[in-house]
């Protein structure tokens, strides 16, 4: 219902998202309009029938569906109020309604009342037991104080005079019974063969709440019209209280839309935009890049670094020169420690001392500890074997260890640069473009460059593999 200077009543479709592009947009098309309540049952028909409800001839094709059929009635006397008629509440399937049609209308009714944001008018049939109808049970599941939600009593009609039964619907009017926050309110609905005029349907409500014990109960609580107001006012105070936390999300949608729009960056529909596009990124990337190779920390990108964590530490990793000097100092300390495949003791070492070295190997790497009297045997008996001046690579022994720690070096390196590589383009480039980048430009040159060092470090170890003389007078 919307306050208006003129009167209208306007029909629309909501599509269900789950339904295909073509059956949304053919939903969003239809809209009708009409100037008087009369030829509302026909426009209903119209809208049941584009949404495959009925067919051309009116009959049944199935009982329900998720569009939404929106009416808005505009109107001077109209409060600003929106209404959502859901179906009601059926317990089993039968031959007009399936089960899935009842699990349908079960979840479309709890995905509505579950939002905190929503007024919930639990409407029940005096015509029935209230302490069955399982809208009561649902409403207290989800608003257990009641605070959001409003009991609709209909058809009172139903209840005879006096009766222990109308007490009883009577306790629940006035909220002695099943507790709602908001209170309850009730209605008289015309009989299925009473054909009247609204004006002349809300004469008789009021007839009839002036007569017996409804008398006794608030007006404000009785009647289509205090309804409209008490709903008015319901909705008001509710969007007060609501207000506060709409705008904390209002305020974290915008971000999320800022920052989405951001990682998008500028339009790039034509060639030209995309290569300033590409310029731009480009350079920032470029400038981050540059940065951490010098070791200058200052940009943006580089947040403060964790003093609590090693160096290598994921924390860390944005600071490309510290990480590889720091990698730098590893590579040293294994060669020195795990480089070769002998260690002689000194003359003058003690075994406490040896004890306390004793460390854990790395690569499956863990040198053949000899003391000074058997590494000075080993040594003379390799010596006698060559000749005068003569370096032979025996003399060396098995160089496969330096050549394993350094190629672990080699991938700790490139692991390092790589890391630090992606890290700068997902921050500099939006998402998509940039899993584009890394994909199809950057991780391939990265990989060739890991490739070429590798190569490198190959020939190096072959070279150190060969004979050598001394040509030294």
């Amino acid at each position: 219902m919307r306050r208006a200077s003129a009167e209208s009543i306007t029909t629309k479709i909501i599509p269900d998202k789950n339904r295909s592009t073509d059956e949304q947009d053919r939903l969003k098309r239809f809209e009708l309009s009409i100037s008087n309540f009369s030829e509302l049952p026909e426009l209903i028909h119209e809208a049941t029938v584009a949404m495959g409800l009925l067919d051309e001839d009116g009959a049944n094709k199935q009982a329900f569906a998720r569009d939404v059929l929106s009416i808005e009635i505009s109107g001077p006397g109209y409060p600003q109020l929106t209404l959502v008629d859901l179906p009601g509440l059926i317990h089993s399937g039968n031959k007009s309604q399936s089960e899935t049609d009842v699990q349908l209308i079960h979840d479309l009714v709890d995905e509505y009342i579950a939002n905190p944001r929503t007024i919930i008018l639990a409407v029940i049939s005096a015509e029935n037991d209230y302490a069955g109808q399982i809208i009561l049970k649902k409403a207290r599941l989800v608003d257990p104080k009641g605070s959001h939600t409003l009991g609709i009593i209909t058809k009172p009609g139903f209840l005879r005079a006096g009766s222990d039964n109308e007490r009883a619907w009577l306790d629940l009017a006035a909220n002695k019974d099943i507790y709602f926050g908001l209170g309850r309110h009730m209605v008289k609905n015309r009989a299925d063969r009473e054909v009247m005029t609204l004006r002349e349907r809300n004469e008789v409500e009021m007839n009839f709440f002036s007569k017996g014990a409804y008398k006794d109960l608030p007006r404000d609580q009785l009647g289509i019209d205090s309804l409209y107001i008490r709903l008015s006012n319901l909705l008001v105070r509710h969007l007060e209280r609501e207000l506060p936390s709409l705008k904390r999300e209002l305020d974290q949608m915008l971000a999320d839309v800022q920052q989405k729009l951001k990682e998008a960056g500028v339009k790039r529909t034509t060639p030209g935009e995309q290569r300033q596009f590409l310029t731009a990124v480009g350079a920032e990337a470029s400038e981050i890049l540059k940065c951490g190779v010098q070791g200058q920390y200052e940009h943006p990108f580089f947040p403060t670094i964790a003093t609590d964590k090693p160096v290598d530490a994921q924390d860390n990793h944005t600071r490309l020169r510290a990480l590889v000097q720091f990698l730098n100092h590893d590579f040293a300390r294994r060669m020195h420690e795990y480089g070769h495949k002998y260690a002689v003791e000194p003359k003058d070492r003690k075994d406490a001392d040896k004890k306390d070295e004793q460390k854990s190997d790395y690569l499956g790497l863990n040198p053949k500890v000899m003391d000074w009297e058997e590494g000075t045997r080993w040594v003379l008996n390799i010596l006698r074997e060559l000749q005068p001046l003569d370096h032979q690579p025996t003399i060396l022994g098995d160089i496969d260890a330096m050549g394993r720690i350094a190629m672990a070096h080699v991938e700790n390196v490139a692991k390092a640069c790589a890391q630090f590589t992606h890290g700068t383009i997902s921050t500099t480039v939006p998402e998509d473009v940039a899993s584009k980048i890394w994909s199809l430009k950057v991780d391939p040159r990265l990989r060739k460059q890991s490739h070429s060092a590798k190569d490198e470090l190959r020939r190096v170890l072959k070279d150190n593999r060969g004979h050598l003389i001394s040509y030294n007078p």
